[in-house]
């Protein structure tokens, strides 16, 4: 797998996370939608957990301007990672889950 396919998946996720944040957010902190969440179900259900590393690096890289140390940079990427890896161990296991359907 190339670097760039990691690097192009970490800047989708990082778009992905900011827009619904302009634009559906009244004061720009929270939205009601959270596609970045599905987008990286998606993409661990259809590319595999090599791709959690561009999860994590957008995760915590979105937030890096905020008032946020790195311990907090880092726990934010590691839950947003571990909350998609744990959609997608879990709808796997289901051995009648058909990715196709």
């Amino acid at each position: 797998m190339s670097l760039l396919k990691l690097l192009s998946m970490t800047a989708l996720y990082m778009l992905i996370y900011k827009l619904p944040l302009l634009y559906f957010a009244p004061d720009g902190s929270s939205s009601p939608f959270f596609l970045a969440s599905g987008l990286a179900l998606a993409v661990l259900l259809i590319g595999g957990t090599r791709y959690a590393w561009s999860i994590f690096l957008g995760a915590s890289l979105i937030h890096l301007g905020g008032p946020f140390d790195l311990f907090d940079l880092l726990g934010l990427g590691a839950a947003s990672t571990l909350g998609a890896i744990l959609g997608a161990w879990l709808l796997k296991r289901d051995q009648t889950f058909n990715l196709l359907e």
